[in-house]
């Protein structure tokens, strides 16, 4: 039994091969169709036959006496004609291929008129030439047969496989009719392939990429002249997974007094006391020099860095972050089944909970639901994803101008001069298929412009080596950070930073020579050593 939204702005109740049973002592009216039973509704009925059939015969049993039947194609009046009825009486509609043809029938039992009865039907004459006879998805968990169906719209189905398959055979056999088969974007093929046998066609060793993996078969009549696309969508069954995090921060050593500028949040989903370290632990107390905090089974973090500037108007330039991150934390307690989980959602709540407040700061927020990772980046903080030792993914930066971030603020509190961002403007990144064993590493800007990415390889490397994976989110951002610290300090030597300035002021001394058509003497330092800052790193390890 099926139903579909009918033209007639009812609902429509169709039935195939399945036997209704007869209306109790036929004193209400009864349709057969082409042998098939059809069941009314509120006064509507609908009724797919095979491609096969291509005139519908109706049966029609009245009441007992029996009485006149008139019937309508819908939008055509002129279709009209009557049948005087006694008992079971027929009329015939011829049906094309694919067509749906809606018709008015009305019933008038005896000699009674006022007791006439109306129902509204629907015929469908199904097309042949959709059809696959049998789809299989092949892999070590066994064998899962699909059967498409004809309809009108597109035809998709989604397959699940386990976790740990990494390539499926897919199996067709077509229904009388050639088939080409091509690759949906997720998988890389060197160019679709045709084929047409028709006892079925084997493509070997599909590999799966992390992530949903699309696969489109088109469907080709032999005589070429109509054609069909099946949409499967294999992804693996999803496990729940949580990040092992650890956070440690420290501010340069002019900003102790205040606490610095940057703040981190965590969150575990499902445990609302879980987020100690998001909270009150998430900014540096007033005077330490170094912080640190770690949560065994987080599912959400988040960093900001607040902008420094804002020092010069008297307002506490680290407010606004640790404010954006106890409201992150917030937004985390406040969601309930109903609500996204994805990071971008998340920090729209915070930003909106910190609105009544002047200054401004950048923001990362990571979420992890299952196996997907999604993160909202707004500025020049960033995360690494490393996968068996190395940077499998690095997340996009934004910036304004050199030096100047993209900045979370609310307009209507602080100046006019300045220009703000909102999370509408944030850097969106999804991750699909992540692993127990990748690392995430996730900082400021005081961790990646004095830490090149290849350190942090071989720091991950040395420590997953030699410490258990428990142990790893403590050493590690306690390491980095220490590392960051040291290059911060120097005056001297290759850092992220000096080379990013160097390209910098090459760009200026080269738009000056322009200038003076080349008969300036240009004298200049190249920038060398690390850049002073607050620094904030939160490392990761997916369980």
């Amino acid at each position: 039994m099926s139903g579909e939204d009918s033209g007639w702005g009812g609902q429509e109740t169709s039935v195939r091969g399945q036997d209704v049973g007869v209306m109790k002592d036929l004193k209400e009216p009864e349709f057969t169709v082409a042998g098939e039973k059809m069941m009314i509704k509120d006064g509507k009925g609908c009724i797919e036959l095979s491609s096969s059939t291509s005139i519908a015969d109706f049966d029609f049993i009245g009441a007992e006496g029996g009485g006149q039947l008139t019937v309508s194609e819908r939008g055509k009046p002129d279709a009209t004609y009557s049948v005087s009825i006694y008992g079971t009486s027929a009329f015939r509609l011829p049906l094309k291929e694919g067509e749906t043809k809606n018709i008015i029938v009305k019933y008038t039992p005896g000699l009674e008129s006022f007791a006439q009865q109306k129902f509204e039907l629907s015929v469908k004459r199904l097309s042949s030439w959709v059809l696959v006879r049998n789809i299989q998805i092949i892999s070590d968990q066994g064998i899962q047969s699909i059967q498409p169906i004809a309809t009108r719209g597109d035809i998709k189905y989604t397959v699940s496989v386990g976790e740990e398959i990494s390539r499926i055979d897919l199996r067709v056999y077509p229904d009388n009719l050639g088939a080409r088969i091509s690759l949906g974007n997720t998988l890389i093929t060197d160019r679709p392939r045709r084929f047409d046998s028709l006892e079925g066609l084997d493509w070997k060793a599909i590999s799966l990429v992390p992530g949903p993996n699309n696969i489109r078969l088109f469907v080709i009549s032999e005589d070429r002249s109509k054609r069909r696309e099946i949409f499967l969508r294999v992804v693996r069954d999803e496990r729940s997974l949580h990040l092992n995090s650890a956070a440690a921060m420290a501010p340069r050593p002019e900003k102790l007094a205040k606490g610095g500028e940057d703040a981190f949040a965590m969150y575990q989903r499902g445990n609302s006391d879980s987020s100690a370290a998001g909270i009150a632990s998430g900014s540096l107390p007033n005077g330490n020099e170094m912080f640190s905090e770690s949560m065994r089974s987080a599912s959400v973090l988040a960093i900001s860095d607040g902008v420094s500037s804002w020092d010069k108007y008297g307002i506490n330039s680290g407010k606004y972050s640790k404010s954006l991150m106890k409201h992150t934390v917030q937004a985390c307690k406040g969601r309930d089944s109903h609500s996204s989980w994805q990071a971008v959602d998340i920090l729209r709540d915070a930003f909106k909970a910190s609105k009544k407040l002047k200054g401004s700061a950048t923001a990362l927020v990571l979420s992890l639901v299952n196996t997907t990772l999604t993160a909202a980046i707004v500025g020049d903080s960033k995360f690494i994803l490393l996968r068996n030792g190395k940077v499998f993914f690095e997340s996009p930066t934004q910036e304004v101008s050199y030096n100047t971030p993209f900045q979370l603020g609310n307009p209507n509190v602080n100046p006019d001069m300045f220009e703000f961002q909102s999370p509408d403007d944030a850097r969106q990144c999804t991750l699909r298929g992540i692993r127990p064993g990748d690392v995430i590493v996730m900082g400021t800007d005081g961790l990646f412009d004095n830490v090149f990415l290849d350190n942090i390889e071989t720091l991950v490397a040395l420590a997953t080596s030699k410490y258990p994976q428990d142990q790893l989110p403590e050493l590690l951002s306690t390491a980095l950070l220490k590392l960051a610290m040291g290059n911060s300090a120097k005056t001297m030597g290759d850092t992220p930073w000096a080379r990013k300035a160097e390209v910098e002021m090459m760009k200026e001394v080269k738009a000056l020579l322009r200038e003076s058509g080349g008969d300036v003497e240009v004298e200049y330092d190249l920038p060398s050593g690390g850049k002073p800052d607050d620094i904030s790193v939160i490392a990761a390890v997916v369980q």
